[in-house]
């Protein structure tokens, strides 16, 4: 992020930029989705998009652990919707387990 703002041309509702820092907007979004924007008053003159991960490396942790200490992981992909993540693990597992026994 630059620590300068944009100088705005005559007729301008202000005379330089303002940096808002939007988002998350949203719980489930934590860490995952970010813009940094300079606004003229309400209108936005640019935008820089962050875009991050949610998982934090779920998949290669995953690897090395037996399947009971994986849910813990599975309840923090998601903030607002762990029960879906742990459903869809387990139901994962049970299924390969019945067809690989």
């Amino acid at each position: 992020m630059s620590d300068h703002h944009i100088q705005l041309p005559e007729g301008s509702i202000e005379k330089q930029t303002n940096t808002l820092n939007l988002g998350p907007t949203h719980p489930a979004t934590h860490g995952v989705f970010q813009n940094i924007l300079e606004m003229d008053g309400e209108r936005i003159v640019s935008a820089t998009p962050t875009v991050g991960y949610i998982h934090r490396a779920f998949e290669k942790i995953a690897e090395r652990k037996p399947y009971y200490q994986i849910t813990p992981l599975t309840d923090r992909l998601n903030y607002c919707s762990a029960p879906i993540n742990n459903i869809g693990w387990h139901l994962t597992v049970e299924n390969s387990w019945h067809q690989n026994p």
